[in-house]
């Protein structure tokens, strides 16, 4: 189970970490002094995009406005975490001194389990830097197969586990929330074979949007199974949508908006809306109505009115310092309001 919110898994294989992208020589110099002394550690070229924090708060936390490993991962289920928090990372920046056993082990557990309570919804991992870090995340429907929400990184091993996911039925769709999060989507469109769904309002060509398989129209809703939704829920963006799975009343919304464990409260990033605020909390107002399930282990925390499923960014997964912002329109979605 992911100690939640939202998203996991990536790497560079900087030093003898060794689970993803480039190989190369130790550089001592990168090593952040906020590092705890030991093994794990993160280097300069942290984006502060939060994966890791939220991953595995227990090693990582935020110092001198980067990552760093705080406290080193204490047996092997702890290193085996943060070792997955190292594939999610988007640029690579969490490394090893030495090689690690549990490298290879922690890059194949991808796609992971969002919760327990949630049946074949999974966190794909491999963030990318491409849509700063934004999470995606895999499910599988018994009617249409695999579902991806927006693009993790590319990368073959995770293409094989997802492929394995899903079974006979394979890949389907990739459902892409919003123009900033869309990565490596055009891979992974030839990879399966999948059809790229995207609202008209967002297509893009400087990001090869303008060739998806399906574009949206109108207002929806926009039923893809029996099981699964896409709702229209412009705010963010223009054309803003995001998937429902009514079995598990969960709502995968991109960065439509998400619960902020800093704050306690829901947010929809003000900082960040590139259209109509004012559209956004509208749309927000009617979601909170929806029989959704929170499905964390911070449930309790949350009204039961209001129970929204973090499975979009958590805080956008660290989209900037907006998360760390109050404003007066994102206090009236606190759980003591709603």
């Amino acid at each position: 189970m992911l100690g939640f919110a939202v998203g996991v898994l990536k790497t560079r294989a900087g030093g003898n970490l060794q689970t993803g992208r480039r190989r190369g020589v130790v550089n001592m110099k990168s090593r952040l002094p906020s590092n705890s002394a030991g093994d794990l550690y993160v280097d300069s070229s942290c984006i502060d995009c939060d994966v890791c924090r939220w991953m595995v708060p227990d090693v990582f936390d935020r110092a001198q406005g980067q990552s760093a490993v705080l406290h080193q991962p204490v047996g092997d289920d702890m290193m085996r975490k943060a070792l997955q928090a190292a594939v999610a990372c988007p640029v690579g920046s969490i490394r090893t001194e030495t090689p690690n056993p549990l490298a290879k082990a922690a890059r194949d557990d991808f796609p992971i389990p969002v919760h327990e309570t949630l049946v074949d919804i999974y966190y794909n991992g491999f963030n990318s830097e491409k849509s700063f870090s934004a999470n995606s995340y895999l499910v599988v429907d018994e009617e249409l197969g695999g579902v991806l929400i927006d693009s993790p990184r590319y990368n073959s091993a995770l293409a094989k586990s997802i492929e394995k996911k899903c079974g006979d039925l394979g890949v389907k769709y990739m459902v892409l929330t919003h123009s900033d999060d869309v990565a490596d989507h055009a891979r992974w469109a030839e990879r399966f074979g999948l059809t790229r769904i995207m609202h008209k309002n967002q297509i893009r060509s400087f990001n090869g949007t303008n060739d998806v398989e399906m574009v949206l129209e109108g207002e929806g809703p926009w039923e893809i199974s029996k099981n699964l939704n896409i709702l229209f829920v412009p705010g963010h963006s223009s054309g803003c949508i995001a998937l429902h799975d009514i079995k598990n009343k969960t709502l995968l919304s991109g960065d439509f908006y998400a619960f902020s464990a800093r704050k306690g409260t829901i947010s929809g990033f003000p900082d960040y809306n590139h259209f109509s605020w004012q559209t956004q909390v509208e749309n927000m107002t009617k979601v909170t109505r929806m029989d959704l399930n929170f499905g964390t282990s911070s449930a309790a925390s949350v009204k039961a009115r209001f129970t929204l499923l973090w499975v979009c960014e958590r805080e956008l997964c660290g989209h900037g310092p907006a998360q760390r912002r109050t404003s007066q329109e994102e206090a009236a979605f606190t759980p003591e309001r709603l």
